[in-house]
């Protein structure tokens, strides 16, 4: 993960045909906590099939923010990630499990029974591993199959209060302390989340393992306000500086393009995912059907994609992936799916060496480029409103992207 730019997936159950399909040309998975706990045996069976046949590496989110939210109605998955984590009684009590009710043996007994949930993950009746070995049509044996390639501590969505950093430190110190009386060689990675990007200093130890995983809350990309896109850059840096490899648990391009001030991967869900807000943890759904434009950096809705592609093709086509040269309204949902990561994957591949420099040129050339084509094209007076406004994030990105050169120079 905090390497050579990772690529991670987040893992789904409606998924696994596109990531056994493109293995390869990821680097690794995310495996949520609820959908690890609640639909065990064919989450585990599938990651450990995948593991063992292309060596993927995975490790599982703890996603304990969930627990800070109003779970008074909480789904099966909830509850079956609070009783891996032994709250259950308390987050049905509650309705989720507020900061206040933390104290340092309730903060032991969740590190201690998180590190044995995945220490043990690879447990699993080799009945249950050959089903998922069958499907990836390859004999692997199960002892091929690796655990987890390092352990995510639980943390807590942090908004400034001593209170909540008090309890973020703690549950990563007991998640250290867990896994050394368990004896365990995986590694214990902290997540930094926060609610604004200012805030990443304050967990931030340079004593501490330089390895981090960072999530800034609701950082959507194209649609974040531009002090805000540069304040997350600048922080990043200032990371960097300071001897941390961070990672970034969401993100879309403009965190592939804080690759060159720092950031050392990302991780988004196969289609969508590039942005979490904590508070949406508690739902759940598949990725809508889009079309990924990768001379935008972003997606676009299918129809209005196919139409721009059936008038001037080259704004939106993609010879990188096998799909993309295709009008996308005639592409099925797996090949949007397939083509979304193919298309990350080239992204990253294409912008190796980029300085911010040179990221804020693409940018400018890339808005020329559509504006320019655009105005070639005849579209409804609504369509050409929609085509430009899903242009405009390219001088949002680039104007924050300066606004940060500025501020580490």
């Amino acid at each position: 993960m905090f390497s050579n730019f990772s690529h991670y997936l987040a893992f789904g159950s409606t998924d696994q045909q596109t990531l056994n399909a493109l293995a390869g040309g990821y680097q690794g998975l995310v495996v949520p906590g609820t959908v690890a706990a609640f639909r065990g045996e064919g989450t585990k069976g599938f990651v450990l099939a995948l593991s063992a046949s292309s060596s993927v590496p995975y490790v599982v989110d703890p996603r304990f923010p969930l627990f800070q939210n109003d779970l008074r109605e909480p789904k099966k998955s909830h509850l079956a990630l609070a009783r891996v984590l032994g709250i259950e009684d308390l987050v049905q009590q509650h309705g989720g499990l507020p900061v206040s009710l933390l104290d340092d043996g309730l903060v032991a007994s969740i590190a201690t029974r998180w590190v044995e949930f995945n220490t043990g993950f690879q447990d699993l009746a080799p009945k249950a591993f050959d089903k998922y070995a069958r499907r990836l049509k390859k004999p692997l044996p199960q002892k091929q199959a690796n655990g987890p390639a390092q352990i995510m501590a639980p943390y807590l969505m942090y908004d400034g209060s001593s209170e909540t950093r008090l309890w973020s430190d703690s549950l990563w110190e007991a998640t250290k302390a867990a896994a050394a009386a368990a004896r365990t060689h995986q590694p214990i990675v902290r997540v930094l989340a926060v609610k604004e990007p200012k805030l990443l200093p304050d967990l931030f130890n340079v004593d501490q393992d330089p390895n981090i995983v960072v999530w800034v809350n609701n950082l959507e990309e194209p649609k974040s306000p531009q002090y805000r896109l540069a304040q997350y850059a600048v922080e990043v840096s200032k990371l960097a500086a300071q001897g941390a490899h961070p990672f970034a648990l969401y993100g879309g391009y403009f965190a592939v393009m804080l690759r060159a001030v720092g950031l050392t991967g990302i991780s988004h869900g196969v289609g969508f995912s590039e942005h979490r807000n904590y508070i949406e943890l508690k739902s759940s759904g598949g990725a809508p059907a889009r079309y990924y434009v990768r001379k935008l950096h972003r997606y676009l809705p299918v129809d209005l994609a196919s139409e721009i592609w059936r008038r001037r093709p080259g704004l939106v086509d993609d010879p990188e992936t096998p799909m993309g040269m295709a009008d996308p309204a005639e592409l099925d949902y797996q090949a949007l799916m397939k083509h979304s990561v193919l298309a990350r994957a080239a992204e990253i591949r294409e912008s190796a060496g980029f300085s911010i420099v040179d990221h804020i040129h693409e940018l400018e050339v890339l808005h020329k480029r559509f504006l320019d084509g655009i105005d070639t094209m005849r579209l409804t007076t609504g369509l050409e409103k929609r085509a430009r406004e899903n242009g405009g994030h390219l001088v949002q990105w680039r104007q924050a992207l300066e606004e940060a050169l500025g501020a580490v120079r």
